[in-house]
C-alpha cells in the first residue's frame, strides 16, 4: 500500500483543522476540504482529510462498513490508529452503512462528556435527502439540511442524544470533498 496522506503534513493538517473549527462553529454549513486526496474508493476525500488531521496512534476507531478491512488497512497504514471492535469504546467511528444507532457509541460521562465518540458518516449526498431543520448554537434561527443515508429513526435518536446533554455524540457527515458537522448542541426537527 502506498502512503496517500498530506505531502506537507504540518501545514495541510493545520489548514484542515481550521476548516473543521469553522464547520463545528456553523452546524449544517457545507465546507469543502482544502486538499483532494485519492483513496482508491475506500473513503471519501473529505473523510481522509479528517483522518489525517485528527487520528494518531492513540486514537481508537470503530468501522462499520462492507469494506471494513480496506478501511482499516487505510487507517492503520497511514495513521497507525487503533481499530477496535466495540463501538462503545471508540473515540471516532467511520460509518458507511445506512443503519446505525447512536446509543451504541461512547456517550461520555457527566464528568467527562468530551470522552464521547465523534461519528463520521459517509453519505451519498449532503443536499438531496429528506429535509431536516436544525437549530442551536452557531445557527442564526434555523437551517435546513438534507443528507441521504441516515437511519429511518434518526430524528428520535438525535432527540435522545440532545436529552443526555452534556453527554452525547457529535456527527460529521461527509460526501466526496465536502462535509458538515452536527454537534450534540444542535436540535433536529422535520
Amino acid at each position: 500500500m502506498e502512503y496517500i496522506g498530506y505531502q506537507d503534513q504540518t501545514h495541510s493538517s493545520q489548514n484542515m483543522f481550521r476548516t473543521m473549527l469553522k464547520a463545528i462553529s456553523f452546524p449544517g454549513s457545507i465546507f469543502t476540504v482544502p486538499e483532494n486526496l485519492e483513496t482508491d474508493n475506500v473513503l471519501y476525500s473529505s473523510t481522509a482529510n479528517i483522518i489525517f488531521t485528527l487520528f494518531d496512534i492513540d486514537t481508537k476507531i470503530f468501522i462499520d462498513s462492507e469494506k471494513r478491512s480496506k478501511v482499516q488497512n487505510f487507517i492503520t497504514f497511514n495513521t497507525n490508529a487503533n481499530c477496535i471492535e466495540k463501538s462503545n469504546h471508540c473515540d471516532f467511528a467511520i460509518i458507511q452503512n445506512k443503519e446505525f444507532n447512536i446509543e451504541n457509541f461512547n456517550l461520555g460521562t457527566d464528568e467527562y462528556p468530551d470522552n464521547s465518540s465523534t461519528i463520521i458518516i459517509e453519505v451519498e449526498d449532503l443536499v438531496n435527502g429528506e429535509e431536516l431543520i436544525i437549530e442551536g448554537p452557531g445557527i442564526e434561527k434555523t437551517k435546513s439540511i438534507s443528507p441521504t443515508n441516515l437511519p429511518k429513526n434518526f430524528q428520535s435518536q438525535w432527540q435522545n442524544n440532545n436529552f443526555i446533554f452534556p453527554r452525547g455524540v457529535d456527527l460529521i457527515l461527509t460526501c466526496k470533498d465536502n462535509f458538515f458537522c452536527l454537534p450534540r448542541t444542535s436540535k433536529v426537527f422535520k
